[in-house]
């Protein structure tokens, strides 16, 4: 639920500087496009790389946070 099979095959097998950021899907389209547009002013508007579920049982009634900011997987309530 929490992953994507994907691939990017960067030409000349050289990664962007910038694609260590590239951590969860989050801030995905953000990056493949300042690569291909060559701009990397998207960049400045990364988000974090959190991911949320609703839950609407009885027992853990709320928003989860589901992914950190590290890329690993939680399991909190979001304090609003």
């Amino acid at each position: 639920m929490f992953s994507s099979i994907l691939s990017i095959h960067w030409p000349n097998n050289t990664p962007p500087v910038f694609d260590t950021k590239l951590k969860t899907s989050v801030n995905l389209f953000r990056i493949l496009i300042s690569y291909l547009s060559e701009k990397e002013a998207y960049l400045e508007n990364l988000q974090p790389n959190t991911s949320y579920l609703l839950q609407k049982n009885k027992e853990f009634k709320g928003v989860y946070k589901c992914l950190s900011n590290k890329g690993t997987v939680v399991f909190e309530l979001h304090k609003q």
